[in-house]
């Protein structure tokens, strides 16, 4: 089941299938759990650093779980 997760500093929203908590892939801050579906426009991101895979609707900075930074445009 994937969880909906929320930043409370910037409002990022990452999608993600398993038990760790992410960080915000944005600003680094901290994310909550959130009550909310993943839309259809969520694309897919697997991490080449820890190949954790999350779903966003946003181009990420950063991984939500290690320390890898994506190449702008890599996604999108």
């Amino acid at each position: 089941m994937i969880t909906t997760y929320e930043c409370e500093g910037c409002h990022t929203v990452v999608y993600y299938e398993g038990k760790k908590l992410p960080y915000c892939p944005v600003c680094r801050g901290r994310m909550h759990e959130k009550d909310a579906k993943m839309p259809k426009e969520a694309k897919k991101i697997q991490c080449p650093g820890c190949d954790c895979e999350f779903y966003m609707t946003r181009e990420p900075f950063k991984c939500p779980f290690c320390d890898h930074s994506f190449s702008l445009g890599t996604y999108w």
